[in-house]
């Protein structure tokens, strides 16, 4: 089954959400080195070949440290649609992937997708540094965590370092207002982002935080985020763009006044459920 059409509906809506949610996460992954080797070299100035050794477990550990509750249940909902002059809006692409989640590195989640057509299932389980994989009803195939075929589907899951923690949005969105609001059985912030607060959010989170989106037109996002640890409990996402969105070598042949509605949520529950256990499936 081609894992090109799930790959590109996720990756399209990824400058979106990276830019508020991922890439803020990844200025904290660069952070946590810099701040442990001064740490390193205070304590311990006389052999800083430890230091390395030391950091080197880090990425592996930390992608799962970085998620802020013991166990999750969550869905990513995702469908594209376009409207040609003459026609009626269709359905271009859509989308999810639900998934599990149990500290400190158990994962598995279900991709699904439909697009031109096609239409595919893909299962993933990763333990520690195992992982199983297969795709619809086929059989499972034992790989590793670090395998391309597995570091490859991670957007938007669990595995994803930066999916589900967002303290360096929370401090960034912070200067737009918010409610408060209880949601899946917790207590959250509620941040609302139209359009209007995109300038604001560029002297936040930098001018590039939207970059790679071409074509945009129209945006408007809704957070909720955990009080307590600032982790991402519901997120609703609406864009609509130009075919440029897709880039220049998409090749999807669409009018040049062609309009694209990109819709999104996730929805984060049974947080820290001790029901939720992930298992090998072989």
């Amino acid at each position: 089954m081609p894992r090109l059409p799930r790959l590109l509906a996720l990756l399209l809506i990824a400058p979106l959400l990276t830019g508020l949610l991922v890439a803020c996460g990844d200025d904290g992954d660069e952070k946590e080195p810099t701040a442990t080797a001064p740490a390193a070299e205070e304590t311990a100035t006389e052999a800083p070949p430890t230091t390395p050794e030391a950091t080197e477990p880090e990425p592996t550990d930390t992608s799962a440290g970085l998620i802020p509750f013991d166990s999750v249940h969550y869905v990513v909902d995702l469908e594209i649609t376009i409207a040609q002059p003459g026609e009626a809006e269709e359905t271009f692409i859509s989308g999810q992937v639900e998934g599990d989640y149990v500290a400190p590195d158990s994962h598995a989640f279900t991709n699904t997708f439909e697009f031109g057509g096609l239409s595919g299932t893909e299962e993933i389980v990763i333990i520690g540094d195992d992982a199983w994989i297969r795709e619809g009803q086929g059989d499972w195939t034992a790989t590793s965590r670090l395998a391309s075929e597995i570091a490859d589907t991670i957007d938007l899951t669990s595995a994803d370092p930066g999916f589900l923690s967002a303290t360096d949005l929370a401090e960034g969105i912070s200067a737009l207002d918010s409610e408060a609001e209880s949601i899946n059985g917790v207590q959250t912030r509620r941040y609302h982002i139209p359009r209007e607060a995109i300038e604001t959010l560029s002297e936040i989170l930098g001018e590039d935080f939207l970059a790679d989106t071409a074509g945009l037109e129209d945006f408007e996002m809704t957070v909720w985020l955990d009080e307590e640890t600032d982790g991402l409990v519901r997120a609703e996402l609406t864009a609509t763009a130009s075919p440029d969105i897709f880039g220049d070598d998409a090749g999807f042949n669409l009018a040049e006044n062609a309009t694209v509605t990109i819709s999104m949520t996730i929805d984060v529950t049974q947080i820290n459920d001790p029901d939720i256990e992930i298992e090998p499936p072989v």
